[in-house]
C-alpha cells in the first residue's frame, strides 16, 4: 500500500511539475509575445516617427520652396519696380531737360524780340545814341574806311555831314569809356 501511495504521490508531483512547466512555458510565451508586441509597437512608432519626420521635412521643404518662390517673386517685382523707377527717373530727367531747352529757346526768342523792339524804336528815331552804339559795334571797319575817305576827299560837298558823323562817333566812344 505504501508503494502505491508513493507512486501516486510521484505521479501527482510529476503532473504538478508538468503543469508548472507548462505554466512557465506559457508565461515565457506570453512574455515573448509581449516583447514582440512592444517591439512591433516600437517599430511602428519609429516608422510613424520617421514618417512624421519625413512629412515634417517635406512640409519644411515645401515651405522653404514656397518661401524661395515668394522671395524670387518679390525680387523679380523689386527688380521690375526698380526698373520702372529708373525709367520714370530717366523720363523725368528727359522731360526736365526738354523743358529747360524749351525755356532757353524761348528766352533766346524773347531776347531777339527785345532787340527787334529796340531796332523799331531806333527806326522811329527815339534813341539816336543806341543807334550809334550799334553802328560802332557792328561796323568798325566801315567807320575806319569812312574816316580815311574823309581825310582823302576834303573837297567833297558832303564834308560837313561827314564831320558831324565823326563828332557823333567821338562822343559815343567817350560815353563807352
Amino acid at each position: 500500500m505504501m508503494m502505491i501511495r508513493m507512486i501516486k504521490m510521484m505521479i501527482m508531483m510529476m503532473m504538478m511539475i508538468r503543469m508548472m512547466m507548462m505554466m512557465m512555458m506559457m508565461m515565457m510565451m506570453m512574455i515573448r509575445m509581449m516583447m514582440m508586441m512592444i517591439r512591433m509597437m516600437m517599430m511602428i512608432g519609429m516608422m510613424m516617427m520617421m514618417m512624421m519626420i519625413r512629412m515634417m521635412m517635406m512640409m519644411m521643404m515645401m515651405m522653404m520652396m514656397m518661401m524661395m518662390m515668394m522671395m524670387m517673386m518679390m525680387m523679380m517685382m523689386m527688380i521690375r519696380m526698380i526698373r520702372m523707377m529708373i525709367r520714370m527717373m530717366i523720363r523725368m530727367m528727359m522731360m526736365m531737360i526738354r523743358m529747360m531747352m524749351i525755356r532757353m529757346i524761348h528766352d533766346d526768342h524773347d531776347d531777339d524780340d527785345d532787340d527787334d523792339d529796340d531796332d523799331d524804336d531806333d527806326s522811329g528815331g527815339a534813341d539816336d545814341d543806341d543807334d550809334d552804339d550799334d553802328d560802332d559795334d557792328d561796323d568798325d571797319s566801315d567807320d575806319d574806311d569812312d574816316d580815311d575817305d574823309d581825310d582823302d576827299d576834303d573837297s567833297d560837298d558832303d564834308d560837313d555831314s561827314d564831320d558831324d558823323d565823326d563828332d557823333d562817333d567821338d562822343d559815343d566812344d567817350d560815353d563807352d569809356d
